[in-house]
This record gives structure tokens, C-alpha cells and sequence, in this order.
């Protein structure tokens, strides 16, 4: 059998398992018994993907479709005509399905029977018009075995012959009660990493996005929001940032902003994924805007906690910029108060320690209440701020420590007469001394709440 790894799309692309089609093809139910089987017939025309030839794709795709429906595999059996197409079948216990490809004419004709009503046929159809990239998919459904032969009349399906809604969505799901939806344009990448699922689609409203685990990280549009609020206030706060570590940060916009201040001598990049930040530099040239290869950019693919634990270097600034609190993330040892005590023997004296700090929102704060409860013994000023960011569609929070400077005793214009000096003003698009006002004005219902005992 070939196993998931082997299955990959063009470009790489394979169908986020958090997408959601809009249309609502079920397993079918059997009323009275009179029919003994179902049978889906989908026609995929205009099928822009470069594999229609390739057999041993296509005995991958139709495989995983059956995956996809939760089928008990059996056996395939597929065979490549000359000059040109390809037919098979994958038996299922369910009954099976079957392909025929002409590939000159960009068409697909599939046929899925199933004798039961157990298998998740909507899975299967959303996947295969995804796979072959389908613009002009038709679907129809039919009751097999029963008196005669019947459409099926149903609210999910409706007249035969009904053209399937390739329309694509990436859909991000909270612990909380909510369901944010992004129309996706292209999936440029879908691939799993020795610690992650990466994906990095063309959304509609908000361009490119990476998406890390099923959550999204940034986003084209908006994404200098959030890079902005997470670097310059602890660099312009510091008089003189020469040495800065930078602990993930994998897109490589957090490096690009940190190498905007010209005292800069060396940013010292850990992220533990390599394989995500090589996949950044390829195709998220948007983001770090050529930052990788700056000479004062060390780049090291290894553990953020073991580096931090083991080196002798000092920092004058020190940027976390990690993924979320996840039972299951990479990321979760680097939201201790242990590693926080490390990161602060990092620190020059005079240093300065920021952590993005989740979603900050009286409905969510608790994870930002962590870090910042983490911090407060450790350091004699620990300052929340959040900033909106709409992919996001919340404020966002951010942590800042240090036993040097006050960050609340800093006047709007002294902060715009810094950015002026270091030739700034001009080249950010959302910092400045009024927005640090902003980012620090927290409501006074949310100020509470951070500083509350764990419930």
C-alpha cells in the first residue's frame, strides 16, 4: 500500500485535514431498505494538475480517496494505456472505486460504490476535485439494487448532476466556541516536518498565510502588524541593541525588522524546525525580504532551551517568538519559568526580554496571564500590550521584561525622535510613539484580569 508520505500533489500541495468544502455531500442513509448500494459518479473536467498520465499518481490519489471516506482497503489494480491514459480500481470491502483519465482531454470520470452507508463519500469527493484540480466538477448519485433506478433527492445533493463546489476553505477552530474561515485561492505547500504540519496557502482576503498545526501563524497582509508591535518597542527602548537573540521566528520577519536598526551587529536566529524555514525562504520571500542573508544573521537549526542552556553568550535583546501553547507543540518546554530564568542569565544587565504572548481578549487571556505570571518574580518591570491583527481577528499580546528601563515612562515623541535617528520613520508602516500608546493602554477590565490569582 502506499503510505500518506508517498502521496503528494502538485507543487507538494496536499488538502488540509481542517479544510472544509462547501459542499455538503453525505454518506447516504437507506430508507426502508430498498436500495442495497449507492453510487457516486464524478465527472472532473478542465483537470489543470501535470499528473493525469502519471499511474502510479494516480493509483496514490484514488488510494487516498478511499482513505479519505474511512474505507477498508483490499487491493488496486490500475493499468497505463499507450499512448496515453490510465484506468483502475481500488477494492474496498465497501465495493470500490474506479478511474478513467483521458489525459488530452483534461477529464476524469470516477465511480465510488458503496454497499453501506458508513463511509464519509463527502471526504472522498472534496479530496479527489482538490487533487486534480478540477474547475468544472459535476457530481450525481444514484440508489443501486432498489425497484428502479433513482436519483437521489436530498438537501445535501439536490438534482443530479449538480456542480460540485470546489470552492476551498481553511478553517482555523479554537478551544473556544468559534470558527474562523479563510477562502483559499491556491495551496502553495502541505507537507509534515520532523515536528509539525506546514502549510502555506493563497487566501482571498488576506494573501499568503502560514499555517503551523492547524494554526495560522501570519499572514501577508498584516503580518508587518504583528512584526512591527512584537520588535521595535524593546529595540527603541534599548539605547544601544547591538546584540540580539532571536528564538524561532521562522518566516524570518522578525529578523528583518530587528536588522532595521543600523547598531545592530548580530542577530542570533534558533529555530528548531529547519526544514519550515527553508520552506519560508522559498516562498515567503514577502516576509523576510531577504533577511536570511544578511552577514550579521547566524542562523542555527537546533533546540531553543538546549542553546539558551548551554551557551555563554550575552544579549542586549532577546525575542521569543514561538508558536502557541499547544499540549502537543514543539514549543511548550519555552513557556516555562524554568526556561524563563535561563533567558534571563542571557541578558546583558541592561537587557531586555520580549515574548509574543497569545491571544489577549477578556474571553482569552489566560495564556498571556501565564507568561506574564512567569515573569513577574523574575523581573522589576514586566509590561503587557497587544496590538489588533486582523487574520488573527483578535488583539494580540505581547510580554516585555527587564530590570533596566520603565517602558510606561516613555513619552510618544521620544519614541518618534528614536525612530527618526536610526532612519526608521519612513520604513515602518504601523510603530510609532502614539501606536506604543496604544499597545500599552490596556482596558481596565483586561488589566484586572491578567493580574487575577489562577482561577
Amino acid at each position: 500500500m502506499t503510505s500518506d508520505k508517498d502521496i503528494v500533489l502538485d507543487n507538494g500541495e496536499r488538502t488540509l485535514s481542517n479544510w472544509r468544502s462547501t459542499n455538503n455531500l453525505l454518506s447516504p442513509t437507506f430508507a426502508g431498505g430498498a436500495a442495497v448500494g449507492r453510487q457516486v459518479i464524478l465527472d472532473l473536467h478542465k483537470c489543470s494538475t501535470q499528473h493525469l498520465d502519471d499511474i502510479a499518481w494516480v493509483r496514490a490519489t484514488l488510494t487516498e480517496a478511499a482513505r479519505h471516506a474511512h474505507a477498508t482497503i483490499i487491493d488496486a489494480i490500475f493499468h497505463k494505456f499507450s499512448p496515453y491514459g490510465v484506468s483502475g480500481v481500488v477494492v474496498i470491502a465497501e465495493s470500490h472505486l474506479a478511474i478513467h483519465i483521458w489525459p488530452e482531454k483534461g477529464y476524469a470520470a470516477i465511480d465510488i460504490f458503496t454497499c453501506g452507508p458508513t463511509l464519509a463519500l463527502r471526504k472522498a469527493v472534496d479530496y479527489l476535485v482538490d487533487a486534480f484540480q478540477s474547475s468544472n466538477p459535476q457530481l450525481s448519485e444514484v440508489s443501486r439494487g432498489g425497484s428502479e433506478l433513482e436519483s437521489v433527492k436530498s438537501r445535501q445533493i439536490g438534482k443530479t448532476n449538480r456542480p460540485v463546489d470546489a470552492e476551498q476553505w481553511y478553517e482555523e477552530r479554537g478551544s473556544w466556541a468559534e470558527i474562523h474561515r479563510y477562502r483559499v485561492r491556491k495551496t502553495l505547500l502541505h507537507s509534515r516536518t520532523q515536528f509539525q504540519e506546514v502549510a502555506i496557502i493563497d487566501t482571498e482576503k488576506f494573501g499568503k498565510m502560514l499555517v503551523l498545526d492547524g494554526d495560522t501563524q501570519s499572514a501577508q497582509s498584516d503580518e508587518y502588524i504583528y512584526h512591527e508591535a512584537l520588535v521595535h518597542p524593546a529595540l527603541t527602548l534599548h539605547p544601544n541593541p547591538r546584540r540580539v537573540l532571536v528564538i524561532g521566528g521562522g518566516e524570518g520577519a522578525t529578523i528583518r525588522e530587528v536588522l532595521r536598526h543600523p547598531m545592530v551587529e548580530r542577530v542570533t536566529m534558533i529555530d528548531i524546525d529547519g526544514e519550515l524555514v527553508e520552506q519560508c525562504k522559498l516562498l515567503l520571500p514577502e516576509w523576510h525580504q531577504g533577511a536570511f542573508a544578511d552577514p550579521r544573521v547566524d542562523l542555527r537549526y537546533e533546540d531553543g532551551f538546549a542553546y539558551v542552556a548551554t551557551s555563554d553568550d550575552s544579549f542586549d535583546i532577546i525575542i521569543v517568538d514561538i508558536g502557541d501553547q499547544n499540549d502537543d507543540s514543539p514549543a511548550m518546554p519555552l513557556y516555562s519559568e524554568h526556561f524563563y530564568r535561563l533567558l534571563k542569565t542571557r541578558l546583558a544587565a541592561n537587557g531586555i526580554l520580549v515574548i509574543q504572548a497569545s491571544e489577549l481578549t477578556v474571553p482569552a487571556y489566560e495564556h498571556h496571564a501565564g507568561v506574564r505570571s512567569k515573569l513577574i518574580p523574575l523581573f522589576e518591570r514586566v509590561q503587557s500590550y497587544a496590538c489588533f491583527v486582523p487574520s488573527f481577528w483578535c488583539e494580540w499580546g505581547f510580554v516585555l521584561a527587564t530590570n533596566a528601563y520603565d517602558p510606561m515612562r516613555q513619552q510618544p515623541e521620544a519614541i518618534d525622535v528614536v525612530l527618526e535617528e536610526r532612519g526608521l520613520s519612513d520604513q515602518l508602516r504601523y510603530y510609532d510613539g502614539l501606536t506604543q500608546q496604544r499597545l500599552t493602554a490596556l482596558p481596565k477590565d483586561l488589566r484586572l484580569l491578567i493580574d487575577s490569582p489562577p482561577a
